[in-house]
């Protein structure tokens, strides 16, 4: 085979993108491109577009997450939420890569059932810093479909490589070679991988009252501690409606809590918890405005959904990715304080979010007391915390513990056969579930190292997401060579 030093194609396939609007009379201004259509709520002051489309950035620096913008398709003016949108030069602009994905991400994306051999992404590499990953779909020998990673790397001089007798000034120019020559790659790159919507930021004010108007109600989904969950719209835009009781007797207690539980999800934003959009508090009943998540909850998704034939891997990643949300909750300060299958919700491509902070509460000095007439799911709760009502980080990660008992069970009940009260007083006596039928041997060791009875024995969330990362690569092989 030919040794190419340096390769430029001309072709540019369906990742055109004219770098002609950066033309001397755009000089000073501030030009993205949109990566997804967005449907705004105009009574918001949302702007609406076609992926594609070409944005003037007016003001990017009033709010964090949304910005000013102009559609020069359509010449109106609005606020333009930042994750949908692009520079137009930056390399995620391009179809086929993926910011702020790691190798775990990268699997779970091309992994999904509409993808095909060849199927490709680059993503910013695990490892390296400042260095890139490309991510392939291919068939093994027994015609599954497995992901292979390959390290892209640097020269000297700047120039792009995978195989050293390659090499190619842009990242465009390698993935325009891949997609004609194979040269050493499992496969022919076939087409990006398809990028899933982002969650849309919530409102650029923080906690704002939302327009009643542009809400809707359509299915009732759950209910919960002071309500009811509809699956609903705000303006075209999926939500989660959480609907508060009207007849409960201490009503105004029940609104605080509400409330107190908007206030602690505002404070949380990221990709593996619920994001919160907004409150409607003028008029009853009140309502709590989310992301909606289309599979549900993770134990209705385990015992009747499409989680009854999950794959350990897909277990794996479960842990991970709850273990990754839990991990930046203790960072801010909060305990769950009911972290349960029930209480974490599933997306699309197997994402999963921590929801339900009706129990929450804020640390001060590392440790909290609860009182007493405070009801907490007792199977789920630590042993210090259902006796002495005192909880930490460390009483979160007990329930993890638990949490971990149901993902492998499918959503089994913990501690099968015992009462409430039965399961206390044998945890108290230094009683621990055994390892579940077909339960591999580390995983369970990760599952009993949250139920050490000195919390201060029990692993961090960070050493959680860490070790369940560590196992997913374990169980494959690591980077390809050309």
């Amino acid at each position: 085979m030919p040794s190419i030093q340096h390769h430029t194609n001309n072709n540019n396939n369906n990742n055109n993108i004219n770098t002609n609007i950066n033309s001397k009379s755009n000089s000073n201004k501030l030009i993205y491109v949109a990566n997804y259509d967005f449907n705004g709520t105009s009574t918001a002051g949302e702007l609406s577009f076609f992926k594609g489309d070409r944005l003037e950035i007016l003001d990017k620096y009033t709010y964090n997450d949304w910005w000013q913008a102009t559609n020069l398709r359509t010449k109106r003016l609005g606020y333009v939420p930042a994750n949908y949108i692009s520079a137009i030069n930056d390399l995620t602009a391009y179809e086929w890569y993926f910011a702020e994905t790691n190798r775990r991400d990268a699997e779970r994306f091309l992994e999904q059932p509409h993808n095909g051999k060849g199927t490709f992404l680059i993503r910013p590499s695990d490892t390296n810093q400042g260095q890139e990953s490309l991510s392939v779909l291919d068939l093994n020998k027994d015609k599954h479909f497995h992901v292979k990673h390959y390290r892209i790397r640097r020269t000297n001089q700047g120039m792009y490589y995978i195989s050293s007798k390659a090499t190619f000034s842009t990242l465009k120019e390698l993935v325009d070679y891949y997609r004609t020559n194979p040269d050493g790659l499992c496969c022919l790159l076939t087409r990006p991988c398809r990028k899933f919507e982002p969650t849309v930021p919530a409102d650029r004010h923080g906690l704002l009252e939302l327009d009643r108007s542009q809400l809707s109600r359509i299915e009732l989904i759950g209910k919960g501690n002071y309500g009811e969950v509809y699956r609903g719209k705000y303006g075209q835009r999926d939500v989660a409606i959480k609907c508060m009781k009207t007849d409960t007797r201490d009503r105004i207690y029940n609104v605080d809590a509400f409330l107190d539980e908007a206030k602690k999800m505002k404070d949380l934003k990221h990709k593996n918890i619920v994001c919160l959009y907004g409150v409607c508090t003028q008029e009853e009943p009140i309502f709590i405005v989310t992301e909606f998540l289309i599979n549900g909850c993770l134990l209705n998704y385990l015992r009747d959904g499409q989680g009854r034939n999950l794959k350990f891997k897909t277990i794996l990643d479960f842990a991970a990715q709850i273990a990754n949300g839990m991990a930046y909750i203790e960072k801010k300060g909060y305990v769950h304080c009911d972290l349960a299958a029930r209480n974490i919700l599933v997306g699309e491509v197997d994402v999963v979010k921590i929801a339900d902070f009706g129990l929450a509460k804020y640390l001060q000095g590392g440790r909290l007391m609860v009182d007493r007439e405070s009801q907490f799911p007792i199977k789920w709760t630590a042993p210090e915390a259902a006796t002495k009502k005192e909880y930490t980080h460390k009483s979160d990660v007990w329930s993890f513990g638990i949490l971990l008992y149901e993902l492998i069970t499918h959503g089994s009940n913990p501690y099968p056969g015992m009462s409430n009260n039965e399961a206390l007083q044998a945890v108290l006596k230094g009683y621990r579930m055994p390892r579940p039928n077909d339960c591999h041997d580390l995983y369970y060791q990760i599952m009993y190292s949250c139920w050490q009875e000195d919390p201060n024995n029990r692993p961090t969330f960070e050493t959680l997401y860490m070790r369940f990362d560590e196992f997913m690569i374990q169980a494959e092989p690591s980077y390809r060579e050309t």
